[in-house]
C-alpha cells in the first residue's frame, strides 16, 4: 500500500509540474527603452502642436534640438506641446517601461497652430506613429 501511495504522490507531482509548465508565462520580460514619435503633417508651416500620448511613459524629450517641448505626465496619458518649425518626421522621444508593448501606445492630435500662431480649423491629415528607437526590441 505504501508503494502505491508513493507512486500516486509521484504521479501527482509530475502532473502538477506539467500543468505549471503548460500554464506558465511564456512572454518575454519587459525591456525598458525609448520610443520615437513621428509626425505626419499635411502642411509646411506648422509652428505648434498639442497632442496626447496614451500608455505608460516615464519621461519625454524633443527629437529636434530646435523645438521647444512642454509635457505633463499623468497616469496613462501624457499631454505634450511642441513649438518650432514643425515638419513631418521624428518629433518626440518617450522613455517607456517596455518597448515590446508597442500596441499599448497611441497618440491623438488635439490642436495645431501655424507659425503665425493661428490655430488650424482642423487636424485632419495629421498623424503620429510610434517606433522603437534604434529598431525593433
Amino acid at each position: 500500500m505504501l508503494q502505491r501511495r508513493q507512486w500516486l504522490v509521484g504521479l501527482a507531482l509530475v502532473a502538477a509540474a506539467a500543468i505549471g509548465i503548460a500554464c506558465g508565462d511564456s512572454t518575454d520580460p519587459p525591456v525598458p527603452g525609448q520610443l520615437s514619435v513621428t509626425l505626419t503633417t499635411p502642411n509646411t508651416d506648422d509652428g505648434g502642436l498639442l497632442f496626447t500620448v496614451s500608455g505608460p511613459v516615464s519621461s519625454a524629450t524633443t527629437a529636434n534640438a530646435t523645438h521647444e517641448l512642454y509635457w505633463r505626465l499623468a497616469t496613462g496619458e501624457t499631454r505634450v506641446l511642441v513649438f518650432g518649425n514643425l515638419t513631418s518626421g521624428p518629433i518626440l522621444t518617450v522613455n517607456v517601461p517596455d518597448i515590446g508593448a508597442l500596441e499599448q501606445y497611441s497618440a491623438t492630435v488635439l490642436e495645431v497652430a501655424d507659425r503665425s500662431n493661428d490655430v488650424r480649423s482642423t487636424v485632419s491629415g495629421y498623424a503620429l506613429a510610434f517606433s522603437p528607437v534604434g529598431g525593433s526590441p
